[in-house]
């Protein structure tokens, strides 16, 4: 079996442990609680409503960075969709970073992390 290592305490705590473990240990440590899983998205069916609106806007076929009118309607799409999602959250819409996927989101946040971790602290 592979072995894996999780960390069991969140970034920016003073104390990480690592933990070795077999897929089936990582499994029940999940399980359990002992491990955060955030790949919510791999294991989890999609809301209908979000289905609904997922094909509706699939339909638009511009690129929200292009002048012309499809990119133009896409880049409303885009922009109501940032100023709904505004909302929910209680923030501006400047706040609400749309990203193409789970990569670049990651990226984005560890580079956040990054930028904002304390003088002399060359770990995050």
């Amino acid at each position: 079996m592979r072995e894996r290592i999780s960390r069991c305490r969140p970034i920016g705590l003073p104390r990480r442990t690592a933990i070795r473990a077999t897929e089936s240990q990582h499994s029940a440590r999940c399980e359990s609680g002992g491990v955060h899983y955030l790949d919510h998205a791999a294991t989890t069916d999609l809301r209908p409503e979000a289905a609904e609106e997922w094909l509706r806007v699939g339909r638009s076929t511009g690129n929200a960075s292009s002048t012309h009118g499809a990119g133009q309607q896409a880049r409303r799409i885009l922009e109501e969709s940032r100023e709904r999602l505004a909302a929910m959250l209680g923030c501006d819409p400047i706040e609400v970073v749309l990203t193409s996927g789970g990569t670049e989101s990651v990226n984005l946040a560890v580079q956040g992390l990054w930028r904002s971790r304390p003088e002399g602290r060359d770990a995050i």
